[in-house]
């Protein structure tokens, strides 16, 4: 299967990383590369995130959050909940990423950076919920104050 993650085709990349991802055996995380993290494809990038956060190991997992960090606000509501699952698997490796997340970046990313907060703080809110209410809370932070409308 590892020759798959080099494939030039998506779906076998995406193939290798679920049946590594399957398996469970940490001796696959050397395999997940960052260009697999990174991949243009959404659903070889997905399926690379959560092998990762599946297959890390401890000492590494601060370093994954900071690969995945860099795709807030990345593709459809399908991969912007997978990055926020695979992020919330790392557990406290991924705090300080999400923090810096919810202050840079686009208007996209620091709300998806937000949504994935929520995620961690309380999992059965769901994702939806989550992006919805942040989604609101970093279009209000961005509004003027009644202050600055010369009222």
């Amino acid at each position: 299967m590892l020759p798959e993650l080099r494939s030039p085709f998506p779906q076998a990349r995406a193939q290798g990383l679920h049946t590594l991802s399957k398996l469970g055996d940490p001796r696959g995380w050397p395999a997940i590369t960052t260009e697999l993290l990174l991949d243009a494809e959404d659903d070889v990038a997905r399926t690379a995130w959560r092998a990762a956060a599946a297959l890390v190991p401890a000492h590494e997992a601060a370093a994954l959050a900071e690969v995945l960090a860099t795709q807030f606000g990345r593709g459809d509501h399908a991969t912007q909940r997978s990055l926020s699952r695979a992020l919330a698997a790392l557990g406290a490796a991924a705090t300080p990423v999400i923090e810096r997340g919810k202050a840079h970046g686009s208007t996209r990313a620091r709300a998806h950076a937000v949504a994935t907060e929520r995620l961690v703080k309380n999992p059965d809110v769901g994702f939806d919920v989550a992006l919805a209410a942040a989604q609101r809370t970093v279009a209000l932070h961005g509004a003027p104050l009644v202050g600055d409308l010369g009222e």
